[in-house]
């Protein structure tokens, strides 16, 4: 005859534990993350048309917008 040793099932309320501490987690992820991404946007907000430039960043009406870079570009 063949035994089965099942593993034993989580106490209880261990699951609900677990999702409420990684919905936590992710809820705290996602504030610093917003918050990083707000932080960022007031600093460019902030900076020169120069300074953006610099980064290769220009300011246009929907926003900042990426300039592409081409090293054989002319140079001013």
């Amino acid at each position: 005859m063949a035994y089965c040793n099942t593993p034993r099932p989580a106490p209880f309320g261990a699951l609900t534990t677990y999702s409420g501490m990684r919905f936590a987690e992710r809820a705290v992820t996602s504030l610093r993350r917003l918050l990083s991404k707000s932080r960022t946007e007031a600093a460019l907000a902030r900076m020169s048309e120069r300074e953006l430039a610099d980064v290769g960043l220009t300011r246009t009406a929907e926003g900042l917008k990426a300039v592409r870079y081409s090293p054989f570009s002319a140079r001013v």
